[in-house]
Order: structure tokens, then sequence, then C-alpha cells
């Protein structure tokens, strides 16, 4: 019984020890292609900004974006690049509220995923200008 044991495991041997290395080598690629999960500091920036209104009250100038993908694509992100951009056009005087979707946010490369943003919504509240000219 011994012996055929010896034969199975030592038959061949160089066979065996070339599909070891090539599972084990294989069993690291997939390790390392694992997802993974990083928060980036996005600044916030308005687009179509009325030219006859500001805004009056603190608005927050980031949102905390929580991205997932293959561990690959998540290291090389260039974080200077993502922005949240939100569209104020049509806004009228008063309160506002805008909610941040994946529409918003800028430069997020193929394969990543939002999972999470924060804040989720931001309130603008506008006002009329007050022009120096005396027209009104």
């Amino acid at each position: 019984m011994t012996d055929a044991i010896k034969k199975f495991i030592f038959n061949n041997w160089q066979y065996k020890l070339g599909a070891l290395l090539t599972a084990l080598g294989l069993w690291f690629y997939v390790a390392s292609e694992q997802n993974l999960s990083v928060v980036i500091s996005a600044p916030v920036q308005f687009d179509s900004f009325p030219s006859d209104m500001q805004i009056i009250n603190k608005v927050a100038n980031s949102a905390d974006i929580e991205l997932t993908g293959r561990r690959d694509i998540v290291n090389n992100i260039n974080k200077k690049e993502v922005k949240v951009i939100i569209s104020l056009k049509g806004s009228k005087e008063g309160k506002n509220n805008y909610r941040i979707t994946p529409m918003n946010i800028k430069s997020i490369p193929r394969g990543l995923d939002i999972r999470n943003v924060t804040p989720y919504q931001i309130e603008i509240e506008l006002q009329q200008s007050k022009r120096t000219d005396g027209s009104r």
C-alpha cells in the first residue's frame, strides 16, 4: 500500500509541482483583485448660478463620497479630479434643496460604484442681489 502512495505522489512529480505553482499563482491573483472601498472628499461646485441671486446661508463646500470597486481601479483614482457639480438653473428665491445623485459626481472611473454620499442633500437659500445702480 505504501508503494502505491509513493508512486502516486512521486510519479510525474514535475507536472504536479507545476500545477501546484499555477494554482498558487492564480489564487494570489484573485486575492489581489478583491473589491476595495475608499472615501473621497470632493469639492461641491455650482453650475448655472443665477446672476441676479446670492447665497445667504452657509453651504457645504465638500461632500464625502464612498466608492467601491476593484483594488487596481480604486488605487489609481485621481482624487483631485472628482467633483460634485450642482446645477442651479431654474432656482427660485428662498430655500432650494438639491439631492446629490451619481449624475452630479464627475470624474469617477468606470468600474467603481458609488456606495454613499454625505451629505446626500444640500440646502441653498437664495435671495435677490441688491443692485447698486438704484433701479429695482
